[in-house]
């Protein structure tokens, strides 16, 4: 199993689109820059459990994992949110980051609170998106 689809447990998807309500999703120029907003976390005192951060060829792997698990439907569900213009936008954006060679940092986030705490670690790190999935909405906190 994908180290990605662990941190998720299997909740990651809404109606078909990727959505892991409960997290933050960083993206970076690189690896290394995902992997060292990691470590602010962790000498913050967050649990290693509580983050990944991944290579853009890991994510890709990912979301090709969950285009498969969802089968038809969720292709079809993708293209809905694209029409309506919400989830899969990030999604979309997601993968054009990952072919690039970015860097990803997917976070544990159950409240308001975590949000502002992770936020205020990981921006001197550079992100170059970082949204927050809530669930009932997608927040960008960059």
């Amino acid at each position: 199993m994908n180290e990605i689809a662990g941190l998720f447990q299997h909740h990651e998807t809404r109606l078909g689109v990727f959505y892991p309500t409960g997290h933050i999703v960083a993206i970076f120029r690189s690896f290394d820059a995902a992997h060292s907003a990691q470590e602010a976390l962790l000498h913050a005192g967050f649990a290693d459990g509580e983050s990944h951060a991944a290579r853009g060829s890991e994510v890709l792997e990912y979301f090709d994992q969950l285009t498969e698990e969802t089968g038809v439907w969720g292709l079809l569900m993708t293209e809905f949110s694209r029409v309506i213009d919400t989830e899969a936008a990030f999604v979309d954006n997601d993968i054009r980051q990952a072919r690039r060679g970015a860097g990803f940092l997917f976070i544990r986030c159950p409240n308001d609170n975590n949000a502002e705490r992770i936020r205020e670690l990981v921006l001197p790190c550079g992100p170059l998106a970082m949204q927050w999935y809530t669930a009932g909405a997608v927040q960008s906190m960059v």
